[in-house]
């Protein structure tokens, strides 16, 4: 899977995704340079050892409550975040079908709500609320630039905030192992500039022209 746009985010929750993904990196690598300088220091050198005490108390019990108190920090911080920000309704509805997503744009002002299949279209620079659910098996709906993955439970409710900074189109395959079709199923998100989205979802709600006679 690819992993690029989780470190190019182009939404505002993906950003703190991406903050966490880099201090990850660089931090392992600090652990890694300090585990292999004491390597080389216990191989090369003829200095007297570091007490067990000090490598158990250093080692065992406050660096991991140094690493793991930043990191758990960070993680509330994102749980907080726009992508979990509490809302009354959520705006989109999505369905996790076996093996296809079925999106429901539901209508503020109380119409017909409109069903589209496999593709999400958002307006850029506004958070969009989804409502996450599935028909019949376990999902999980991942779009690296945007968001980080949430799962999809049948008989269960999830939401999750997607908001995109810029116009463009973002893969978001099925990230839960879910069949024989699972590699296909991929939902393709689509950010429009504010005009254009209006405008897209005007023509959407218009009724279907009626089917031409075939001349005889």
């Amino acid at each position: 899977m690819n992993f690029g746009p989780v470190l190019t985010p182009d939404g505002t929750s993906a950003r703190l995704d991406a903050t966490l993904a880099w201090w990850l990196l660089l931090g392992g690598a600090a652990l890694f340079a300090l585990l292999l300088a004491l390597l080389l220091r216990g191989v090369f050198s003829r200095a007297r050892p570091l007490r067990p005490g000090l490598w158990v108390l250093g080692g065992g019990v406050l660096l991991p409550l140094v690493v793991l108190g930043a990191l758990g920090s960070y993680g509330l911080r994102d749980l907080a975040g726009p992508a979990f920000a509490p809302s009354t309704r959520a705006l989109v509805a999505i369905d996790a079908k076996p093996w296809w997503w079925q999106i429901r744009l539901i209508d503020p002002a109380g119409g017909a709500d409109l069903v589209l299949a496999n593709e999400l279209v958002l307006p850029v620079g506004r958070p969009v609320r989804l409502a996450l659910t599935s028909h019949s098996l376990i999902h999980s709906l991942w779009v690296p630039a945007l968001a980080g993955k949430m799962d999809l439970i049948p008989g269960h409710i999830n939401h999750l905030t997607l908001q995109a900074d810029r116009p463009g189109t973002w893969r978001g395959p099925c990230a839960e192992f879910c069949g024989i079709a699972h590699a296909r199923m991929v939902l393709n998100v689509v950010a429009l500039p504010p005009p254009q989205y209006e405008a897209w979802l005007r023509q959407q709600r218009q009724d279907a022209a009626p089917p031409r006679t075939p001349a005889q």
